[in-house]
């Protein structure tokens, strides 16, 4: 007789709900895994539609508000702990009925769920948990308790790439006790790209990119400095930026305003033939179909994001502010900058405005270096080696 294997069940808590870039990845995956091994299922703190989509998909999941996160900020902690306090409260009834409906698997997709990992860790029975790291919180003191929880609670950790993994370990995560593997975002590469035969055009002005929250750390302003380069010397190429203003408020209260002071920016300087501020997209694969080259101008430097490996798979280069090169390297993929120069940024442009052969040879590269690293097959085939475990 044959031995009936029994589907493993895999609970993933999501922060987002279809919108960012840790939902996408999440929703990539799970809708590839061998529903005959793992059932996922997904809590999503934001609906947005995002319910009806994983339902067309026949993936289980249930829209949970009460999901809140929390990460290590480089200043104001405190208040952000005493602002968060009530939200993370709220978390304790979510662990409980997460205990109910006992997974086999846990999957914390965000390292701002620890609260959530310790809530949960505390129980006499709980499941195998995994937690995901997806951002560059500062290792501060803040970080180094979220160490400890995680040392104690977490099974076995993700990392989006080798950065990551580095920088929890300064803060006294230990990835060599915890089993942990780097399984880089997945991205689905079209069979062709729109994007290609607009560079072929000598005469057609450059579109030059940005597509993310207009923040200091993505280095959105950054984009108007670029803009009077451009300006200054000429070069044949615009900037079109989407995003909205960040969700975190100003010292904790007030409502940020940051797409309208950039746009007031603009119009001060006198630079509404050069960069546009467009807002936030519902769009954002059309937007990359009429780019030429994703800006990255970014503070944090970290070139590696999901704009980034986005904009790749649709056959986009990328200029950016860093050191990593996995996925941006220099003159292959790309443009990559140790420091931000908007002069050199222009002058770069204007090189690659009148060699469009260049342009396209880049835009190749770049499409099939994330189709090698950040296949959704494969991404899924990895994942579901670490839940074997």
């Amino acid at each position: 007789m044959y031995e009936t294997v029994t589907a493993r069940s895999v609970l993933y808590i999501d922060i987002e709900g279809g919108n960012g870039g840790s939902s996408k990845s999440l929703t990539y995956m799970a809708n590839r895994l061998d529903r005959t091994r793992y059932l996922p299922e997904i809590w999503h703190r934001l609906d947005n539609g995002h319910g009806d989509y994983l339902t067309g998909l026949h993936i289980e999941h249930r829209h949970e508000p009460r999901i809140c996160s929390i990460t290590p900020r480089a200043s104001h902690n405190l208040k952000l702990w005493l602002v968060t306090a009530p939200r993370l409260l709220g978390l304790r009834p979510v662990a409980d009925e997460i205990a109910a409906a006992s997974p086999d698997v846990l999957h914390l997709n965000y390292e701002g769920l620890v609260p959530l990992l310790w809530l949960i860790g505390r129980q006499k029975k709980h499941p195998k948990i995994i937690i995901h790291f997806r951002t560059m919180s500062p290792a501060n003191s803040v970080y180094r308790a979220f160490a400890k929880i995680i040392n104690r609670h977490a099974d076995q950790l993700i990392f989006i790439s080798e950065n990551e993994r580095e920088l929890v370990a300064s803060a006294g995560v230990n990835v060599d006790r915890i089993t942990s593997d780097v399984i880089y975002n997945p991205v689905q590469v079209p069979l062709g790209s729109e994007v290609s035969a607009r560079r072929n055009d000598l005469a057609t002005t450059l579109r030059l990119g940005y597509l993310s929250t207009l923040d200091d750390l993505r280095g959105a302003d950054r984009l108007i400095e670029l803009a009077d380069a451009l300006r200054r010397q000429n070069v044949n190429a615009r900037i079109d930026a989407f995003g909205g203003s960040p969700g975190y408020r100003k010292l904790l209260v007030f409502p940020r305003r940051t797409l309208e002071e950039l746009r007031e920016r603009v119009a001060q300087n006198g630079l509404g033939d050069w960069i546009t501020y467009h807002g936030r997209t519902e769009d954002p694969d059309a937007v990359l179909r009429e780019t030429d080259i994703l800006m990255w101008p970014a503070r944090a430097n970290n070139p590696w994001g999901r704009s980034i490996l986005e904009a790749m798979a649709q056959g986009v280069p990328i200029m950016a502010v860093g050191q990593y090169d996995k996925f941006v390297t220099n003159e292959q993929t790309g443009y990559l900058f140790d420091q931000w120069n908007p002069e050199e940024w222009a002058k770069t442009i204007h090189r690659l405005d009148t060699d469009r052969s260049h342009l396209r040879a880049l835009s190749q590269n770049a499409r099939h270096r994330v189709s090698d690293l950040c296949d959704p097959d494969r991404y899924a085939a990895r994942m579901m080696e670490v839940y074997d475990r």
